[in-house]
């Protein structure tokens, strides 16, 4: 079955255009870039300097940015760039002259701008929000003020539009079988009912991290100041709020406990949600919420929702009151007077990540227009003119993977026969979703206001929820993006079997000029390649091709998968950040798998596009070394030590020169490119290489 291709042309939308005027040219890239290398250094010894120490050199992380990769964070900066001046064209425009995209963006990103009406409006908006945590007189109050609160809150997923992390997300497809959009409760992947970016920093005993709760509970107790407590009050409230999101933090799923689908799969009706969690009323909070005909949800992870009705049970309504205000203030806080966001920047920006600087505002209210208008900025990019060269190259790249997709599960020995036959059978079922949907989702409905900031913020929050919840009990639909397409990136749905690749992302191919399909492949090709292969891993294997919770692995298969992957996990174990921190390689071994795989799979289809046109060498290089240098690249990454040391607990991927050096000391042929005798740190004998798929 051939892969179907979403290309999808969107008419402009009003009548003022001001990329023709800005000069700015868009912000393409290049797959292979010969000034990112570092030549000087030896490729068999440490590749990750040699393909990126010339992009550490030309472009040094902004002291405002913890988080610093040549393919997404620099390239998205560069996005936002190019699409400012439109956007603040739009805001000054006059309203006659405006489309209703214009007038949305525009007058969001000049309310986010006028910091003089934040502060002159101060902390008022917030003040009618915290009457209502302030007005509980009982815990039986806290169903209806949370769900108000979540109602509001920023918003998560792109396609949800409800924030999981207050406890509630919409999703289907894999649920029990379900291909209509269900409600889900729990925290799912988020640890957004915490405030720390992992579990383990609240349950971690080493120095740093007891320090590193004693600041956070000081940085609570500034928050709770800031919204009137007294003093001693605030630091009381504080140690209540640390004590409950530590009793979460220890009932939340571990990494591994994500990849048991089955331990997430836990569907309950009305009566027995009542019956097991008695203390708490989840009815209630899907009444409040505007959920008001749900017979059914899907609940999470069961251990986080027994602990979320123990606190509801024995925790007084003080405790309770401190820990909403305190995830209220935290969530507004972007919205609120300068005291708000540099006490919140002073925390999470500088102690926690490691910040020197805040953002430029342009750049933050940028982000925010991005974060709360995805549709209309994403319409913007779009009317500049979409990529339909890169699209088609990326069809034809496609269908390449696919074809060496299909030699890896003939050639894979440790399958099974009738395991083998599901594998080809999903992988001709895949289909390829490129650029943007077809059926936009906002609401034209939706009022922004250029001197309303705060109240932009809920209403546009509200009406991502109200998207969400109008579509609720309707078919997942290939249309159906978890990226807006202003976002830079691309993902793997088991649930639809599709691999999405957004127009952001793949306007940083658009300067591709077709003659180096070695970079193109090296670069973006891993990139599809490495999502297609999640169809095949322990998560992709529980669903057939269309989409449907069907595991099509017997007990031996995943076996013998997880006795290969096993010689991944240990090359990560053995691998280190630039801090000097040891990856896990039981945290890693999915994501490194599917970019071993990935990397693999691209050069099979760089081999198969070129076979009658093979190419010479270029930029001093040969095709086969720009492929490998064009791979590292695209995950060349900077980061704060801060960051580096989270990364261990909160990335699933190997990024920087654990993740370019680990893979590529895998990939037979590597050693012969460059040359590596034995000995060097890149050369790994054949038979001790990880071989997957």
């Amino acid at each position: 079955m051939a892969a179907s291709l979403v290309v999808l042309a969107v008419s402009a939308q009003g009548p003022v255009s001001h990329a023709a005027e800005s000069g700015h040219q868009p912000p393409e890239s290049r797959s292979f870039d010969p000034t990112a290398m570092d030549p000087t250094a030896n490729a068999c010894e440490n590749f990750y300097q040699y393909a990126c120490g010339g992009w550490h050199k030309n472009s040094p992380r902004p002291a405002s940015k913890v988080y610093w990769s040549r393919s997404w964070t620099e390239f998205r900066e560069r996005l936002d760039a190019y699409l400012r001046d439109e956007v603040e064209a739009a805001a000054k425009a006059e309203a006659g002259e405006r489309s209703g995209d214009q007038r949305r963006v525009g007058d969001f990103y000049a309310a986010c701008m006028d910091t003089d009406t934040i502060e002159a409006r101060g902390d008022a908006p917030l003040r009618a929000e915290l009457a209502l945590i302030n007005g509980m007189q009982s815990r039986r109050e806290l169903p209806a003020v949370i769900g108000a609160l979540i109602r509001d809150s920023v918003p998560g997923s792109y396609w949800t539009g409800l924030r999981n992390g207050m406890l509630v997300g919409i999703y289907g497809g894999a649920i029990d079988g379900w291909k209509t959009k269900r409600l889900g409760i729990g925290p799912g992947e988020s640890l957004d009912p915490l405030n720390l970016p992992a579990r383990e920093m609240y349950l971690d005993t080493d120095e740093a991290s007891v320090v590193r709760r004693a600041r956070y509970r000081e940085h609570i107790a500034t928050m709770l100041e800031l919204t009137g407590q007294p003093a001693a009050t605030a630091r009381r409230d504080a140690r209540q709020v640390l004590e409950m999101e530590t009793a979460l933090a220890g009932a939340m799923p571990s990494p591994a406990d994500l990849d048991d689908l089955s331990r997430m799969l836990n569907p309950r009706d009305a009566a027995s949600l009542a019956k097991d969690y008695p203390d708490f009323d989840w009815q209630a909070l899907l009444r409040h919420l505007g959920a008001t005909q749900v017979d059914s949800v899907n609940l999470d992870w069961p251990p986080f929702m027994t602990q979320w009705n123990e606190l509801a049970r024995d925790r007084p309504l003080s405790a309770w009151q401190a820990y909403l205000r305190f995830h209220l203030v935290t969530d507004r806080a972007r919205f609120l007077p300068e005291a708000y966001r540099k006490a919140s920047f002073a925390f999470f920006g500088a102690e926690l990540d490691g910040a020197t600087e805040e953002a430029p505002r342009w750049q933050t209210c940028m982000s925010e227009t991005r974060r709360y208008l995805p549709d209309p900025v994403s319409r913007m990019l779009l009317e500049r003119g979409d990529r339909p060269k890169v699209n088609a190259q990326l069809q034809t790249m496609f269908e390449e993977l696919r074809a060496a997709m299909h030699e890896r599960i003939e050639a894979a020995e440790w399958l099974s026969p009738s395991s083998r036959r599901a594998s080809q059978a999903k992988l001709d079922a895949m289909r390829l979703a490129v650029s943007h949907p077809s059926e936009w989702l906002d609401d034209p409905r939706l009022v922004i206001r250029a001197d309303d900031y705060y109240g932009n913020g809920r209403r546009a929050s509200e009406a991502l929820r109200r998207r969400a919840l109008d579509r609720l009990g309707e078919p997942v639909l290939l249309d159906e993006w978890g990226l807006p397409p202003i976002w830079v990136g691309g993902f793997y749905s088991s649930g639809l079997n599709a691999v999405y690749m957004t127009a952001a992302q793949l306007l940083f191919f658009a300067g591709e000029d077709g003659q180096d399909l070695a970079g193109l492949y090296g670069n973006l090709g891993s990139f599809v390649g490495h999502e297609m292969s999640h169809g095949f891993d322990p998560m992709g294997a529980q669903f057939d091709g269309d989409g449907r919770l069907r595991p099509w692995w017997s007990d031996e298969d995943r076996e013998h998968f997880e006795q290969r992957t096993q010689c991944v996990a240990d090359t990560f174990s053995a691998l280190t950040y630039p801090t000097g921190d040891r990856l896990k390689g039981a945290s890693v071994v999915t994501e490194q798998t599917a970019e071993l795989t990935g990397t693999r799979l691209a050069l099979a289809a760089y081999r198969r596009a070129t076979a009658d046109h093979p190419e010479g060498v270029r930029d001093g290089l040969t095709a086969d070394q720009r492929f490998y240098v064009s791979s590292a690249q695209s995950i060349c990454l900077d980061a704060s030590p801060e960051v580096w040391r989270q990364l261990v607990d909160t990335d699933p991927h190997a990024f920087g020169p654990p993740g370019v050096n680990g893979t590529l000391q895998n990939m037979p042929g590597f050693a012969e490119a460059f040359g590596c005798k034995a000995g060097e740190s890149m050369m790994r004998p054949r038979e001790r290489m990880c071989d997957v798929w």
